[in-house]
């Protein structure tokens, strides 16, 4: 298991392709073989903020973007470069909230559910003050090594 601080883990810039304001998560807090904790602060200059609130709709991303660190640290494991992902399916996701607030910290907890050579399945979890807050089944696919 890795823990945030570690030299392993790479600033977000690189594990994710997106820039601010979409680049969502803040932080990887752990990662073990098949599942990673990631820290967010809800901001007020993203593009979704209106009166200090986010539409609850968005954990879908911070989960999705969740993902993608766990992918680019596997690849980063396997000495391979962190390709680009999109998010091929969202089976379920349940929220509990219907907003969250600007200045919220949030932990998003994914765990590898299924993994096969063109895409892979995921469970996650938002989390809000100890509080499950949004609960999911994804699937991701990466881009292949030709760019398509």
């Amino acid at each position: 298991m890795i823990d945030e601080g570690s030299e392993l883990i790479p600033p977000m810039a690189e594990l994710l392709p997106h820039g601010p304001p979409m680049r969502l998560i803040d932080r990887v807090i752990t990662r073990s073989e098949d599942s990673i904790v990631c820290g967010a602060s809800v901001g007020a200059s993203g593009v979704f903020a209106d009166s200090g609130e986010v539409p609850a709709a968005i954990c879908l991303e911070y989960i999705a973007q969740a993902c993608a660190a766990f992918m680019g640290l596997s690849a980063r494991a396997r000495e391979e470069p962190v390709r680009p992902g999109y998010l091929l399916a969202c089976r379920s996701l349940d929220l509990s909230v219907d907003t969250l607030r600007v200045g919220d910290r949030l932990e998003i907890r994914v765990a590898l559910t299924a993994n096969a050579a063109a895409a892979s399945s995921f469970a996650g979890e938002v989390v809000r003050g100890g509080t499950t807050i949004a609960r999911g089944q994804v699937s991701v696919v990466l881009q292949d090594e030709r760019g398509g």
